[in-house]
């Protein structure tokens, strides 16, 4: 396929397309998840299921409703509503400046960047936490470093339209900043920290720019890349995790091993399965809908901002204890706050939403909208909040696109550039080198 024919393209299946990018999801929550519980039965083998007082073994009710209602995501998102509720979206036409993006990237990417260098140097993070209870301002803090990733969208997304026939290239010291410094940076926070998901939520961006914004990826190259990482990254990250010696390195890159890992921290189906089965005395989400509009609203604006305390009731009924970070999942928290149809239509609401997302920021035009980077971040953060719930997480997706777009606002311009269209070296280097990968 030549480059620049992307989102025209409507015969083909959209292979990193919301419904694709949750079914795999759900087929790693519901699907792997099932087939371990079925094989591994052992409790001398670590598992998260072993903490549930009240799950015992699959129920095939439960399952048969999570995956009829994950057909009712792809209904949703295949519905002709999302697309009409996106046509009456403007400012599509805008473009990006390129002397303003140049300048926004490296001061913002820079300040948020060092200041969650700076916060992970005082109080730690994930494992390496070295506080118990940080207090409200710290936790402002991290988010707004996190936001680090938002930038590094925007720096690919520029990088992979200036790829397309006929566009202006990116300058050679905006390539460099995106892959010698942004995209090196991230990465390696990713691993220090020791999360699989940071990692991949990295390489996600990149795959989705390059998807969207130059040409479309294979199914076969997203096969062999996703066995890539799972093969290699995986492994890496558990190598980092523990304290082990060189010579315990063959049996962490065994199959078994990285199954195990994967397998061992999830608890998403347990979760849905004694919410399913016990739904009347589970305990009802005390956040209320409200949250995902206060959520925008950082701390350190609102100080009396309300904490939810919703996975440590959750935890507590499932696991009998509040420390247990146990969560009911997405279709789980729709089952208690609307009931088994309200759930359902919950659900298909939720595929609704993601065609809007996606025909806003998208579109299905031969040129992608310039504000495309809100929606890389959107969906590859988005992917997580199949295991944790929807309130909480999709408040902060909201503030994610709230960012997104000011940055966006920040950057445009409704005149395009004249086209240049003589590649520098590092634009041929990198680009030559994602063409051979993908």
């Amino acid at each position: 396929m030549k480059a620049g024919h992307v989102a025209g393209v409507r015969h083909r299946l959209d292979i990193m397309s919301p419904p694709v990018l949750f079914g795999g999801m759900y087929l790693l929550f519901f699907g792997l998840t099932a087939i371990d519980v079925a094989l591994v039965q052992d409790p001398t083998i670590y598992r998260l299921r072993y903490s549930f007082l009240h799950f015992q073994e699959l129920s095939a009710s439960a399952l048969s409703y999570v995956w009829f209602g994950y057909l009712v995501l792809v209904l949703g998102y295949c519905l002709p509503i999302g697309s009409a509720v996106a046509q009456a979206i403007p400012g599509r036409d805008s473009y990006i400046s390129p002397g303003r993006a140049s300048i926004v990237t490296m001061v913002l990417s820079g300040a948020t960047f060092l200041t969650l260098v700076g916060f992970v140097q005082r109080f730690g993070i994930g494992r390496r936490q070295g506080i118990e209870d940080p207090t409200v301002d710290v936790s402002f803090l991290s988010v707004i470093g996190e936001l680090s990733l938002i930038f590094f969208a925007l720096g690919v997304w520029r990088f992979m339209l200036s790829r397309r026939r006929g566009t202006q290239k990116m300058s050679i010291g905006d390539a460099l900043f995106v892959w010698c410094v942004m995209f090196p940076l991230q990465v390696a926070f990713s691993v220090w920290s020791g999360g699989r998901s940071a990692l991949l939520i990295v390489f996600l961006i990149i795959l989705l720019g390059y998807h969207y914004g130059y040409r479309r990826i294979r199914m076969r190259t997203l096969g062999l890349g996703v066995l890539l990482f799972a093969i290699l990254i995986g492994p890496s990250i558990v190598f980092l995790r523990e304290d082990r010696d060189v010579r315990e390195m063959v049996e962490i890159v065994s199959p078994a091993l990285v199954w195990g890992s994967v397998m061992a921290r999830n608890s998403s189906l347990e979760g849905f399965t004694v919410t399913f089965e016990d739904l009347e005395n589970a305990p009802e989400p005390e956040d209320s809908l409200w949250l995902l509009l206060g959520s925008v609203i950082p701390r350190v604006l609102w100080s009396d901002k309300p904490v939810s305390l919703w996975m440590q009731e959750f935890s507590a009924w499932s696991g009998g204890s509040s420390e247990a970070s146990f969560l009911p999942s997405l279709p789980g928290e729709f089952l208690l706050r609307f009931g088994y149809v309200g759930g359902l239509i919950a659900i298909m609401l939720l595929g609704v939403f993601w065609r809007v997302a996606f025909s806003v920021f998208i579109g299905f035009g031969e040129r992608p909208f310039a504000w495309g980077f809100v929606y890389l971040i959107l969906l590859s953060q988005g992917l997580s909040t199949v295991e944790s719930g929807f309130v909480i997480p999709y408040g902060a997706l909201l503030r994610l696109v709230v960012v997104g777009l000011a940055t966006f606002f920040l950057v445009r311009t409704r005149r395009a550039r004249p086209t240049r269209v003589t590649a520098r070296l590092p634009e041929r280097a990198v680009g030559a080198w994602l063409d051979r990968c993908l």
